[in-house]
């Protein structure tokens, strides 16, 4: 074997030529790899990138406004209908895939409605209410009786009656904030039938919890398609405080009352002088001041400090007094 030492089979030129060659990022490599090894967790969790879904109906505070609205009137529906004070309370406002929203094992009985220039939206009873509401239409009591997970003919015909007396409670509710006009598409115990949504569609969800007597309770639920309500999240989105408020009449009578028994002080101008101070420094009993205005010319009558009506001096039963002949500025509601 030959003790001499092996030569590179590229010379030192060929050898400096190709390491001019080398790119940054391999220069980079290069010198991290001469570096030390970085100590590394000994326990690391998986990190993943959650995408944030739609808002739902808690980001919109008028949508709450409108479903607490519905409330009252549900309740004093119900009180109307079964002559006794009936529980009903708002349960919650979610979102969730309309396919969610129609699977349940429970009976219920579906209401479709149609609004221009939204689309359709559901409401989703639970049949035990329709039964015993149309009971109460009947002249029952009621009560709770067998029977109730399922509807007769008679009482799909009357639960339209609810349905009906339902879609003016909602336009009611919607009224004050953006007025929509509801109708009644079908009534459906099927959710094959119904053709509300697409099954991954988003929804808007308000449960109300009815309790109408020891045996009988139930949830009311109201949805909403989030592209039904697209045109108008953003006016939804505004704070309640927002709300246009609807006139209180009472209250306004009992203001104008007060107002029509509040003094107000009239005065009546004859006319104006204008005068240089150095002759108004000089005036003494018996000057007079030529007022450029003739008898039968009109004066003016202020209320406060606003000039309301053209007047005519004069006398009338041996005291002077004014005739209003013309109104310079008209107030509000007389």
């Amino acid at each position: 074997m030959s003790e001499n030492p092996r030569q590179p089979v590229l010379e030192p030129e060929e050898i400096a030529a190709l390491m001019e060659k080398i790119a940054p990022n391999e220069q980079a490599q290069a010198i991290f790899a001469t570096l030390p090894p970085i100590p590394q967790p000994e326990h690391v969790e998986a990190f993943s990138y959650e995408s944030e879904g739609p808002e739902g109906p808690e980001r919109y505070p008028l949508y709450a406004v409108i479903q607490q609205h519905l409330c009252e009137h549900l309740r004093e529906h119900m009180n109307d209908t079964f002559q006794r004070t009936i529980t009903l309370d708002l349960d919650g406002m979610t979102q969730a895939p309309y396919e969610e929203l129609i699977t349940s094992e429970d009976s219920r009985v579906y209401l479709v409605f149609d609004c221009e220039g939204f689309g359709l939206m559901l409401v989703i009873v639970d049949t035990r209410l329709v039964v015993t509401y149309v009971d109460a239409l009947l002249g029952g009591n009621g009560e709770a009786h067998n029977g109730m997970d399922e509807l007769s003919p008679v009482e799909e015909r009357l639960a339209v009656r609810f349905a009906n007396a339902l879609k003016g409670m909602l336009e009611e509710a919607w009224k004050p904030i953006h007025p929509i006009k509801f109708k009644l598409i079908k009534v459906e115990t099927d959710v094959d039938f119904l053709g509300v949504a697409s099954v991954r569609e988003s929804c808007f969800k308000t449960t109300y919890q009815i309790k109408l007597c020891k045996d009988v309770q139930g949830n009311l639920n109201i949805c909403y398609p989030r592209t039904y309500l697209e045109p108008i999240l953003n006016e939804l989105r505004n704070s309640a405080q927002e709300a246009p408020a609807s006139m209180d009449e009472a209250w306004s009578r009992d203001l104008l009352n007060c107002l029509q028994d509040a003094p107000v002080e009239l005065r009546l101008e004859m006319g104006t002088v204008p005068m240089l101070v150095r002759d108004f420094l000089t005036l003494k009993p018996g000057d007079h001041l030529p007022i450029y205005k003739r008898e039968i010319d009109p004066v003016t009558l202020w209320v406060e400090s606003e000039p309301m009506f053209q007047v005519m001096a004069g006398q009338r039963d041996g005291s002077l007094a004014a005739e209003i002949v013309a109104i310079k500025k008209t107030g509000g509601k007389s």
